[in-house]
């Protein structure tokens, strides 16, 4: 089973995605599954602003950066395994960070910086 489910998720993750991303240059180019999952992950790991519209009034979200995509993006990249447990050790110190990341992100949205 674990196998079948590993070659779907292969073969899916190769097929192309119906979002398209922007390259460095600003051209638009097709983007297979992981592609796009991937630069998902990044957005999180990163944090972002949404902007959603209520009627007439368009309204800021702030999605502050998750620890879980940063363990996550790290491990991959440096090819060793990090457990939540670890994460979780660092906790206070990255929210402490991350709190002033935060409410510099939100008074920018809310003086149009954003």
């Amino acid at each position: 089973m674990k196998k079948e489910l590993s070659k779907w998720l292969e073969k899916i993750g190769d097929e192309l995605s119906l979002e398209a991303s922007c390259g460095m240059d600003g051209t638009r180019h097709a983007q297979t599954n992981f592609e796009a999952l991937c630069r998902l992950i990044w957005k999180q790991a990163l944090g972002y602003v949404e902007t959603v519209n209520h009627g007439d009034k368009e309204v800021h979200r702030v999605h502050p950066p998750d620890l879980k995509a940063q363990a996550l993006i790290l491990e991959r990249l440096e090819g060793k395994p990090i457990s939540m447990d670890d994460v979780k050790d660092q906790l206070p110190q990255l929210l402490g960070r991350l709190d002033a990341v935060i409410k510099d992100r939100i008074n920018k949205a809310a003086d149009g910086n954003e």
